[in-house]
């Protein structure tokens, strides 16, 4: 148990300065989530179903990831299906010899839209239809969007609270917590990243929005653009030049159109080859309906 309260000493300590991304949550409400869900074991029921057919099976792990999403606006937006191929990419060349599983799990009927989400964005792993909220049921979650995810020791108790992919420093440690063998492993990428944000404000339905960032190459390095990874297909970026010498500036121009009313928080990042540093652009606005 001395464990399970120091991780959540650290863990209070880490997020306390960036609780902003939990818009409906305050500092309070926050550490007492924490305090309250820390070490409470998560019930998993059984016969949850998975895209595509099948049924998750719970078996035996070091560290198991969950991250639950309600029926709630744009499912995909949510689950940033990309970034969790990412973080789990990292998750495996750091965990060694311990066994992390992931559950994600959609509350939704819309099996199909769930089959191409996973199609689009390549993902290979499990996800889990939750058609009837079972997951929820059972354990009476945090009205919080941002607190459905947690990391479970291998008994199924919390050891951390919150979302891994909403949070980068949330991220590093839950990557720090599944370390495993001697806890040299090391992470592919860099740690360090370079953010960037922009406020659309208030956007109609269905408008399409755009923001241009201007950037420079501080790097001693010529930058060669490997990817550029959205958040969901509602949100593009478009990058000026894929080479990038020393002091050359370049833009990205990210654009958001989407017919959901209500805030949005939506992620475009840009990584490049080499393990040179990732470059995150964070948009936010609120859609409306006139």
């Amino acid at each position: 148990m001395a464990m399970v309260k120091g991780y959540a000493q650290s863990l209070l300590i880490i997020t306390a300065f960036s609780l902003f991304i939990s818009c409906s949550t305050g500092r309070a409400d926050y550490e007492s989530a924490v305090l309250e869900w820390t070490g409470k074991e998560i019930v998993i029921p059984d016969s949850l179903p998975l895209v595509g057919g099948g049924w998750y099976v719970n078996e035996p792990a070091n560290f198991t990831i969950v991250a639950y999403y309600d029926s709630e606006g744009c499912t995909g937006c949510r689950m940033k299906l990309p970034f969790w191929k990412e973080f789990m990419d990292r998750v495996d060349s750091v965990s060694r010899s311990n066994r992390v599983r992931l559950m994600l799990i959609a509350a939704t009927d819309d099996e199909k839209e769930l089959e191409y989400l996973m199609k689009r964005d390549g993902f290979t792993r499990d996800v889990i239809v939750d058609s009837i909220s079972s997951f929820s049921k059972a354990n009476v979650l945090p009205d919080d969007p941002h607190l459905q995810a947690f990391l479970l020791d291998g008994e199924n108790r919390v050891v951390l609270i919150d979302n891994p992919i909403d949070m980068r420093s949330i991220g590093k440690v839950y990557l720090n917590s599944v370390k495993g063998g001697d806890g040299s492993g090391q992470e592919e990428k860099s740690e360090d990243i370079e953010e960037h944000s922009h406020s659309f404000g208030k956007v109609r339905k269905g408008e399409t929005v755009a923001h241009t960032f201007y950037l420079t190459n501080q790097t001693a390095d010529t930058l060669r653009v490997k990817d550029i990874v959205s958040s969901c297909d509602c949100t593009v970026g478009e990058i000026s030049s894929r080479v990038i010498p020393p002091s050359m500036r370049y833009e990205m121009t990210v654009r958001f159109s989407d017919t959901i009313p209500g805030e949005f928080f939506r992620v475009v990042r840009l990584n490049f080859e080499d393990n040179h540093r990732e470059v995150e652009f964070d948009l936010t606005g609120e859609i409306i309906n006139f």
